[in-house]
């Protein structure tokens, strides 16, 4: 070091790779973790920024810079039974879980195919992007729309072989994401080459929507105990209160203006107070 300019100066020596290798030894690297996986919910928003959870009804609450108050259901809710009954899928066919029906085809139709690659060997095949999971012996009444959604789906072909490996005996059920985007379940009641099934599928609705707009530049929201009513704060210096079965900002409460860009808020349902941020 030069202690009249307080400038550090030394001279750079190469390592050799035995020493390289013995300190990899001594002291290896850190593994650098995989990427946790994600599940993208919604695209396409106006900017979507601050957010409050509605335990009461499993919502996202969120407000959209673009201006919009918006929700998004965790758990989508079921818009209708598509289709239910009982019938015989046979083997080598492919049957459509929207319309119950048996087809011939590969190409035509259908959400899973029940192959027969030998007379012993034989699979419950996903296929046309449909999405399938084993689900064992369990009570086939008691899986609502709801629980079918909470379930992880994947490609792989449940084993159905004709011997003690198959999974698919008699009141195994198992569920399939369809390539419609439904969801349905289905209970074996024989097995065979042409098995005996009983199913139902349900049809979800949209997970995201808009619940009103016309805000200017919304930067925060909170959900009051109650899940209807929330407080938002915009940019442009308002805290308003929103009825959020009547969201559009033309029937918003102001409760302040001229604030300096406020954003976070905190609800105190204890002493009815609200926090925020300037």
């Amino acid at each position: 070091m030069n202690t009249t300019t307080g400038t550090v100066i030394g001279r750079i020596v190469e390592p050799s790779a035995e020493r390289v290798n013995d300190a990899i030894a001594l002291h290896p690297p850190f593994p650098i973790p995989a990427p946790a996986p994600r599940n993208v919910l919604a695209s396409g928003l106006h900017g979507a920024i601050g957010c409050d959870y509605i335990p009461s009804t499993n919502q996202l609450a969120f407000v959209e810079y673009g201006g919009n108050v918006s929700i998004l259901n965790l758990i989508q809710p079921q818009v209708a039974v598509v289709s239910q009954g009982t019938t015989t899928l046979k083997g080598t066919w492919l049957f459509d879980c929207e319309t119950g029906t048996l087809g011939g085809a590969l190409n035509g139709p259908g959400d899973i195919w029940w192959e027969q690659e030998t007379t012993t060997i034989r699979r419950m095949q996903p296929i046309s992007g449909a999405q399938i999971v084993n689900l064992g012996a369990i009570d086939y009444n008691a899986l609502s729309s709801a629980s079918l959604q909470s379930l992880t789906y994947g490609s792989t072909a449940i084993v159905g072989n004709n011997d003690p490996s198959n999974q698919l005996t008699s009141g195994d059920v198992f569920a399939v994401h369809t390539n419609a985007g439904n969801f349905c379940k289905i209970q074996v009641l024989a097995y065979g080459y042409d098995m005996q099934i009983q199913w139902t599928t349900y049809k979800v609705g949209p997970r995201y929507r808009v619940l009103g707009t016309g805000y200017n530049e919304p930067e925060d929201i909170v959900v009051m105990p109650d899940g209807r009513h929330a407080f938002v704060t915009e940019r442009t210096g308002n805290v308003l209160r929103v009825d959020l079965s009547n969201a559009n900002r033309g029937a918003a409460q102001v409760l302040a203006a001229g604030l300096n860009a406020p954003q976070q808020l905190v609800f105190d349902a204890l002493h009815n107070h609200l926090f925020l941020v300037e």
